[in-house]
């Protein structure tokens, strides 16, 4: 499976004996993220790109599908003007799909293997022990070689039509990374839960309850910010992929459809008509790379804050 962040050790600064202030590590994480100028420039790149994705409508007409062999050249071959327009209008609407879709799958992925990775690592037990198990065997395919045999083997049922394959894309995506999640929440939770002001805070009598609510599930949650980034990362690589090789959103949608094409669809376009027309193909390679290296600068900015005065603390 893809590679995580390094984990974090537990924030300094608590306000209780034996526990972690959240709001102390948050001003602390605050203060350092301000200071990083790389940050704040992925930031903007990001939410220009979604603000692209939500405007299109008011920023260019949309562009129809390029269709494949001849009918694509006829799409952009033209003066080199309105080849640009052609291309960058595409790209703005492509940017539903690669940007906003890609959170929305991710963020989803992420909420479910958190969940069931806090509450497995907590509870411990029989269900710690199958979740380990079965994550042990999702971890044993590579995460694209997954989603390839899982579009594949299923595109052509009716959930595989729907929405243009969008809703089961939208499936794959979230259950295939839901499993990192999972497992970097449950190891964070496990070693959290036998950290020295766990113990203590049990010793003075606190709950299991308030332990958790206090104690365990902030840090943790802490832990997991620069994953989301990252993750981010993975399913846009994995979707661009999927559509470029045809198994993403289906070429030729109508655009009826609030999402009709996405930049692995344009590179997969582009690349036919390269030669006559390279704007085509570099256009939206240029949106992806933009869009990688800001997620990874918005996941190593966090990855530091976090990191960065923490230090492990004894009651």
């Amino acid at each position: 499976m893809s590679a995580t962040p390094a984990l974090a050790r537990p924030p300094a600064g608590s306000s209780e004996p034996g526990g972690c202030s959240t709001t102390s590590f948050g001003r602390q994480m605050w203060a350092r993220l301000v200071t990083r100028q790389a940050f704040w420039l992925a930031l903007l790149v990001l939410v220009g790109f979604v603000c692209l994705a939500l405007l299109a409508p008011w920023l260019t007409p949309r562009q129809e599908p390029a269709q494949a062999g001849g009918q694509s050249k006829g799409a952009f071959v033209a003066s080199a003007g309105d080849a640009w327009m052609r291309v960058a209008g595409r790209a703005i609407y492509a940017a539903r799909v690669s940007v906003l879709f890609n959170l929305f799958a991710a963020g989803s992925a992420l909420l479910l293997g958190a969940a069931l990775g806090i509450l497995a690592g907590w509870h411990g037990g029989r269900a710690d022990t199958v979740l380990a198990r079965l994550l042990e065997l999702v971890e044993a395919f590579p995460d694209l070689l997954l989603l390839v045999t899982i579009m594949a083997a299923w595109r052509m049922m009716a959930v595989g039509k729907s929405a243009g394959g969008l809703v089961y894309l939208f499936l794959a995506l979230a259950l295939v990374y839901s499993v990192n999640a999972a497992r970097l929440a449950r190891a964070c939770t496990l070693e959290i839960k036998e950290s020295a002001f766990v113990l203590a805070a049990r010793n003075l009598g606190l709950s299991d309850g308030r332990i958790f609510r206090r104690h365990v599930l902030p840090v943790t949650l802490a832990r997991l910010l620069p994953a989301v980034a990252f993750q981010i990362q993975a399913v846009v690589i994995a979707e661009t992929a999927l559509s470029y090789l045809g198994l993403g959103l289906k070429p030729g949608a109508s655009t009826l459809n609030y999402f009709f094409t996405s930049w692995g669809a344009m590179l997969f376009e582009g690349q036919l008509v390269v030669m006559e027309q390279p704007l085509a193909l570099l256009v939206p390679a240029t949106c992806l790379a933009l869009l990688l290296l800001a997620l990874a600068a918005l996941g190593v900015g966090l990855q530091k804050s976090i990191q960065g005065g923490s230090t492990t603390r004894t009651p």
